[in-house]
């Protein structure tokens, strides 16, 4: 098989889906009888929460967020919005179905990082290969 290279641009899907989450969430909270404050404490952190989360995988801004994938035989390659590179194996866990791709990735000396890919998060051909990829590849344990 030929060199995969994915290159991630942010998603607004994903972004409409943690929105909906998150006004699901804060409806249900407003529908339980709390303090004031307890209210606004909860709104605000689980806003921030929300932002956190949006620009690091939906909006790909944080220095964390994963900006391409790289992939040869058994060898793939992250590259980070901060210009880190680092080498990873696919672990085991990672789903690739139509609507969307969910990768568990293991980096030697670091924890395993995870990404949730929809529909628009690459070029429709990209995630076609990177699915042929993930069900052919190899998995760590």
């Amino acid at each position: 098989m030929r060199p995969l290279d994915l290159h991630l641009k942010p998603s607004r899907y994903l972004t409409w889906a943690a929105l909906v989450v998150w006004a699901l969430l804060v409806a249900l909270l407003l529908s339980v009888t709390l303090l004031w404050w307890q209210n606004l404490a909860f709104v605000a952190l689980s806003s921030w929460l929300l932002l956190r989360w949006l620009r690091r995988y939906a909006w790909l801004r944080a220095g964390n967020s994963l900006q391409s994938i790289r992939i040869n035989v058994h060898q793939w390659r992250l590259q980070l919005a901060n210009g880190q590179v680092h080498d990873a194996q696919l672990a085991s866990g990672s789903r690739f179905l139509p609507g969307f791709i969910i990768l568990r990735m293991q980096v030697p000396a670091g924890p395993v990082l995870w990404q949730l890919l929809l529909a628009d998060s690459a070029d429709v051909d990209g995630l076609r290969c990177l699915r042929v990829w993930g069900r052919w590849g190899s998995y760590t344990q």
